[in-house]
């Protein structure tokens, strides 16, 4: 295990409380003070409790302050610029052109568009959502209800402030990724959301939006929920695959890697013609482009890129020795156990037939 590792086991099992340590070199001066009294008045209108105990009390109380000083929550609620204390909180966010992140324009330009987004986290989120609209693109289509031509968002724009919000929210604030920024990147055919720190505590992709999940920065979580910033905890991913689902996009990849969180939407401007048989070989250096041409590449695949191939082909519902043949192996077995069952247990796949899951007649169909 890496030192990381060891210690985000160590924070959980320990219960750290990274979000709270106090920030010596700040003082309650430098938190804003229109935002505190809106966060005041917030509290003692939702939380009656709150009503009769003066400003002091209520920020040691919801641990903006400890003994007077500034926390890191606090800062990062509060500061007017909270990079002035931790420089790297911030988001990076970069417009990518191509499809791989080295890819660059005739004049050999390595990025579109590209900002450092910093602020207190409700301003971050509000400049990755303004970065997003500007890099995007904009489709018109026509209501079915009125004839009215509309503009609609290459992503929805909904289900990205959900994965904004819940890497701003969740990453992890220790000295251990206080180096490392939120990572946003857009390409030709998806965008990326990187979030310093793991999955917290018993948590794994498999229950996703299945289960309320063990909280990383509660102080954080609740200051932006009294804010009305975000609502409804715990509804986040299950509304981004519901809009996925609804938009005709492929279902989102989420990957929880060593001292990373990854969320993925595709765009649906961006489909690939793939074919119906390969060679297991080819399928793993398959390299997916927007375009749907493979060229000459010994580059190998990423495993998002492989989910989104074998997405896309069960775009019409598949039996399991096509998705075999798709893939390349002969082992039917194998394919369902290596590539198709992850895919399953998260909902990005659904059964044709969910009560007979072991049926010969069994197919496989995109959520």
């Amino acid at each position: 295990m890496t030192e990381y590792e060891i210690y985000s086991y160590e924070a959980f099992r320990r219960k750290y409380e990274d979000e709270i340590r106090i920030v010596e070199r700040a003082e309650a001066d430098d938190l804003n003070q229109d935002s505190l009294l809106r966060h005041e008045l917030a509290l003692k209108s939702e939380r009656p409790h709150f009503a009769r105990m003066d400003e002091s009390h209520i920020l040691e109380l919801t641990s903006v302050l400890r003994n007077g000083k500034p926390t890191l929550a606090g800062i990062m609620l509060f500061s007017t610029y909270p990079q002035a204390f931790f420089p790297q909180l911030s988001i990076i966010a970069t417009r990518i052109p191509g499809t791989q992140i080295g890819d660059t324009r005739p004049n050999e330009e390595r990025f579109i568009d590209n900002a450092r987004i910093e602020g207190p986290l409700d301003e971050q989120l509000r400049g990755a959502i303004a970065f997003i609209r500007k890099n995007i693109r904009t489709t018109t289509i026509i209501s079915p209800e009125n004839g009215e031509r509309m503009d609609a968002a290459e992503y929805p724009i909904e289900a990205v402030r959900e994965l904004i919000l819940n890497a701003l929210i969740h990453r992890d604030y220790s000295i251990h990724t206080q180096g490392m920024p939120i990572q946003l990147q857009i390409l030709d055919d998806r965008m990326t959301i990187i979030n310093p720190g793991s999955l917290y505590g018993r948590l794994t992709i498999d229950q996703l939006g299945t289960i309320q999940p063990d909280t990383r920065n509660p102080v954080i979580a609740n200051a932006l929920e009294v804010l009305r910033v975000t609502k409804n905890r715990y509804s986040g991913i299950p509304t981004v695959r519901r809009l996925a689902s609804e938009t005709g996009m492929a279902a989102p990849l989420f990957e929880n890697t060593r001292g990373e969180f990854r969320a993925t939407l595709y765009s649906p401007l961006a489909r690939t013609t793939l074919p119906s048989v390969m060679s297991h070989e080819a399928f793993n250096r398959l390299d997916y482009q927007a375009n749907g041409q493979r060229p000459n590449s010994r580059r190998r695949i990423r495993p998002e890129e492989r989910n989104a191939a074998i997405l896309q082909f069960c775009a019409t519902p598949r039996a399991r020795r096509q998705i075999a043949n798709f893939i390349g192996l002969d082992s039917t077995a194998y394919a369902m156990r290596t590539y198709v069952q992850p895919l399953v247990v998260p909902g990005q796949l659904v059964l044709g037939l969910p009560d007979k899951p072991q049926s010969s007649n069994q197919t496989y169909r995109t959520a």
